[in-house]
């Protein structure tokens, strides 16, 4: 266990899916000393980043969103989180229903 995470856990614990992201969103919430802690921050950021290391689209709560978005960027992985319905419908590109 010390050899690796001396030696592979930084770029391992990236590659995760989940827990890459949770790792970022905790770092860049820790970072910025501007924003406040909710009493539900640590929840919600535990359930989205699963959420949005396993689904294809996930739609969460403005902030949360951003922050799992920034961290998806920093990780190089596609932005898959949704500050609203309006984006994620507009992602699915739905076909035009005729009558």
């Amino acid at each position: 266990m010390s050899e690796w995470t001396i030696q592979h856990a930084e770029t391992e614990v990236c590659e995760m899916p989940s827990l890459g992201l949770y790792r970022e969103v905790i770092h860049e919430k820790l970072s910025d000393t501007q924003l406040q802690w909710e009493s539900n921050d640590l929840t919600d950021m535990i359930y989205l980043t699963a959420a949005a290391g396993y689904c294809n689209q996930v739609v969460g709560e403005r902030s949360h969103a951003s922050h799992i978005n920034n961290s998806s960027r920093r990780l190089r992985r596609a932005q898959n989180t949704h500050r609203n319905l309006r984006t994620f419908l507009d992602k699915l590109e739905l076909p035009e229903l005729t009558g």
